[in-house]
This record gives structure tokens, sequence and C-alpha cells, in this order.
């Protein structure tokens, strides 16, 4: 074959190409593509939060939403756990029958002997929803945990409603109107 030949053959297969590229209709492929990649992106959410748009209203508008979220997280955190944090005052070691009473809560009541300690009514005093009010067994005998009213109150605590062993420490938790539940390291 002929140079000449050679070069014509390559200029008429260029032209072919140009000519097919030319008829292609990229559009409709781009359009399709786009819309997979939305679609991926989106991946389902429900169609209030679909648009940038929709998630920024969802979150206020906030350009420090994570910042905001964060401080809120930890204010309450701080809050909630400073409690935890402070020293309790140690009261007098009980050693007989005992029903708690208001101040209980900002104290650690320590325990000694083979009694019952019991919660009282809301009638009688109303702690708030919330209380925690926190015992030590130092003796060697077992702490029952139990309402004054049963009935009125419920306490209620798993395995059972009484400390373990010497050493056991609980705490009774209101949790509802005339309810508590007793925690800690307990024994049926």
């Amino acid at each position: 074959m002929s140079r000449a030949r050679e070069v014509s053959k390559v200029i008429s297969t260029v032209q072919l190409v140009e000519d097919s590229i030319d008829n292609i209709d990229l559009s409709s492929s781009i359009n399709t593509a786009s819309a997979a990649a939305v679609a991926a992106l989106i991946n389902g959410a429900p169609a209030a939060l679909d648009t940038l748009n929709e998630l920024s209203a969802a979150l206020n508008n906030d350009s420090n939403f994570y910042n905001t979220i964060a401080n809120v997280y930890l204010t309450q955190s701080s809050a909630s756990t400073s409690y935890l944090t402070q020293n309790l005052p140690v009261i007098a070691a009980k050693v007989g029958a005992y029903t708690i009473t208001n101040g209980d809560q900002t104290d650690l009541i320590l325990l000694n002997g083979t009694f019952t300690v019991s919660i009282p009514t809301d009638s009688t005093f109303n702690f708030t929803i919330g209380t925690q009010i926190n015992f030590l067994n130092i003796g060697t005998g077992q702490i029952t945990f139990a309402a004054v009213t049963p009935g009125t109150t419920t306490v209620t605590g798993t395995p059972g409603l009484k400390t373990r062993a010497q050493w056991s420490a609980v705490t009774a938790i209101k949790y509802a109107a005339n309810a508590w539940a007793i925690i800690g390291d307990l024994s049926a």
C-alpha cells in the first residue's frame, strides 16, 4: 500500500469518528448519570429533607450546629453530673429502723445493723422526681428497703430489696410519684 493510500485511510477513519461523535446525544447520558448521583446522595431521604435548603431549615439554619449541640450537651451533662462529682457529707451510722427524710438526698447515709430503711409516701414528704439518696452498709447485718405504706408507695429493686453484704452500696431513686427504684449491690 502506498503511503498516500494509508494517509487517506487514516483521514477517512478520523472523519468517520468525528461524524459519529457529532451524532451522539450526550445530554440524556449526562441527565441519567446526574439523576443516579443525586439519588445515591439522598439515599432515600424523606421528601422533607432531600435538599440542602430543607436540611439547613431542619437545623434552624445554624451554621455552627455541631458546636451548638456540643455546648448544650456539655451544659446539661455538667449540670446532671455535678451531683456525682461533689463530696457528700457522711452522716453518723443508722443502727436501727430508719425512715428517709428531707435532707437525706445530700448525704451518704451509713447503715450498721440488721433493720429496715423505709421510704415514706409523697403525702409525708414529697421528694422531687429524680431525687437520689445514697446508702453504704458498713456493718455485717443485712438492710432491707421497703415502703412505709405498701400499696401507696412502690419500692422496686432487682434481684431484691436487701443489701447483699457488708460494704454494699445502694442508691434509692425516685422515678415517679410514690415510686422508687433501689439500685446497687442487692440480694433477694
